[in-house]
């Protein structure tokens, strides 16, 4: 597994002055394996910004040059965001989109119970606050009476 250390050529490629890599140290030999790929396309491509949404890798790039084929670069980039669906983002083994807490992260089955017994607050859907104000609303009415 790469260190933070070993990021530092992707870091450098980085366009934006206070954009940092936002993901988990099990997605790191995936990045290293992306960065390496899209140098062999276009040697000085241009990185804009390296996350997760949705508990999938979000890896924005741009070739440095019009003259750059974009359809390699972009095949590569698809490849390895399809690769982080099925690699734990904490640890790198085998692991899958979960639900958590509202948010989706790619989690083997290890840091999937980790994660479900992090204290913090749970994020509620439209559903269960339409839930929750009828309750309220039933229990006001009710204590009027």
């Amino acid at each position: 597994m790469a260190d933070t250390t070993s990021l530092q050529t992707l870091a450098a490629r980085i366009e934006a002055v206070s954009v940092s890599i936002e993901c988990g140290a099990g997605w790191h030999d995936l990045l290293e394996r992306l960065d390496s790929t899209l140098a062999t396309i276009d040697p000085h491509y241009v990185l804009l910004y390296v996350g997760r949404d949705r508990g999938l890798l979000v890896y924005q790039a741009r070739p440095s040059s019009d003259l750059c084929d974009r359809r390699p670069f972009e095949m590569a980039v698809r490849s390895a965001t399809s690769a982080s669906a099925r690699s734990c983002e904490v640890c790198g083994r085998l692991g899958r989109p979960r639900r958590i807490g509202g948010l989706t992260e790619t989690l083997c089955d290890p840091h999937r119970a980790a994660a479900s017994r992090r204290p913090g607050p749970r994020i509620r859907g439209p559903r269960a606050l339409r839930r929750c104000t009828r309750t309220r609303s039933f229990s006001r009415s009710r204590s009027r009476t």
